[in-house]
């Protein structure tokens, strides 16, 4: 979990809280401030998670693309050895 999820779960909980304590209390500047902050919580966990996915996916597309670079320096080696072949028996 990165540290944005955690702070938008705080931030979540602490919205809630308000939110709760505002309506118990008929206080509707503090119930909106917590649902405020519950909003902002949520969208800062959101943010987090698609960090780490954006993240991991990156490191998925680097090892495939190195995957594809070692591949391809295989193949000429191997095409290379081929066309010196031909040329010899040439």
């Amino acid at each position: 979990m990165s540290s944005d999820e955690l702070g938008g779960r705080i931030k979540n909980g602490i919205g809630k809280v308000e939110a709760e304590a505002g309506e118990v209390m008929g206080d509707p500047g503090l119930r909106l401030r917590g649902e405020a902050r519950q909003f902002e919580g949520s969208a800062q966990e959101a943010i987090g998670a698609a960090k780490v996915r954006i993240e991991q996916t990156a490191r998925k597309a680097k090892a495939v693309v190195a995957g594809a670079a070692g591949q391809a320096t295989d193949t000429y080696e191997t095409l290379r050895k081929q066309a010196l072949e031909i040329h010899d028996t040439v």
